[in-house]
């Protein structure tokens, strides 16, 4: 349908796992992003993904411009270095380094940025206004953007917006970044079910319920089946709610919350937790914007 100049890659993780037999074949499903390249393009693949070989391999039949990111010390643009509480990271390139600020929290953001800005080195003979632009760069609803919400009984809270959907990668790194950043309150999260994983979905819910009892975490809700049972085979040293349905989560949560507390929320989209930020919003007092 298009021929784009460059094709990325930034991770692979057991998401839609029910539609494969393994990992290494969704990283293959993944690289066809590579057979539309136009002439010249280029592939920016992020080393520090499993299945690096596979995306490689594949990259290179269609061809030579292969460009890798990430924390690796072979990577060509590589993350030496991240701040989570100035935004600041430093990059390295062929023995430059350069100083980047980040509008945005978690490790696993600034790695993605990383590859964004290897992509415009390919793209523009001066890529320096990508960096500039970051500046002013924020997540998008329900992909990490920060909402500020004064409740009508008068708490104000901050939501971390995650919740279009919940690969386990990508949750994992949303509960490792709440180590990065300060709060004032206590930390809450609320995790709806990880879906269409198939026989790895018990394997991939207790993952995150072992995270969870070595995180910063004072009270989490999940909304799911796939947690219940999780729940029932791993042992959770938190305090946690458990609900079958979203719709359920809401007064407790109002009635739990406190001034100054931050609420992360992720899960896949059908799980419905993203009507939970969608109504907090909605009773703001103060719209936020």
């Amino acid at each position: 349908m298009c021929r784009p100049d460059v094709a990325i890659v930034t991770n692979v993780s057991n998401a839609h796992r029910k539609a494969y037999n393994s990992l290494e074949e969704i990283a293959r499903e993944k690289a066809g992003v590579f057979s539309g390249l136009a002439s010249g393009g280029a592939t920016v693949i992020c080393r520090d993904t499993e299945c690096f070989e596979v995306f490689y391999e594949e990259a290179k039949k269609v061809t030579d411009n292969l460009i890798t990111y990430g924390k690796s010390a072979d990577s060509d643009w590589r993350l030496q270095r991240y701040d989570p509480l100035t935004g600041w990271l430093r990059v390295s390139v062929r023995g430059t380094e350069i100083d980047v600020c980040l509008p945005a929290a978690g490790e696993h953001i600034a790695v993605n940025v990383v590859g964004a800005i290897a992509a415009a080195s390919h793209l523009y003979e001066n890529w320096a206004p990508a960096i500039a632009g970051l500046a002013g760069w924020s997540p998008l609803d329900g992909r990490g953007r920060v909402h500020n919400v004064i409740l009508p009984d008068g708490p104000e809270v901050r939501i971390f917006d995650e919740s279009f959907n919940a690969a386990p990668g990508a949750v994992i790194a949303v509960l490792k970044a709440l180590a990065d950043r300060p709060s004032a309150g206590r930390r809450v999260v609320v995790l709806g079910d990880m879906l269409e994983l198939g026989a790895v979905s018990m394997d991939c819910h207790t993952e995150v319920l072992s995270l969870l009892n070595n995180c910063n975490v004072d009270m989490a809700f999940f909304v799911g089946d796939e947690y219940r049972k999780a729940l029932q085979a791993c042992e959770l040293r938190k305090p946690y709610v458990w609900y079958e349905a979203a719709d359920g989560v809401l007064p407790d949560l109002r009635a739990f919350v406190q001034d100054g507390d931050e609420v992360t929320v992720k899960g896949a989209h059908a799980s419905g937790v993203h009507s939970i930020v969608r109504e907090m919003r909605r009773i703001s007092v103060q719209p936020d914007h």
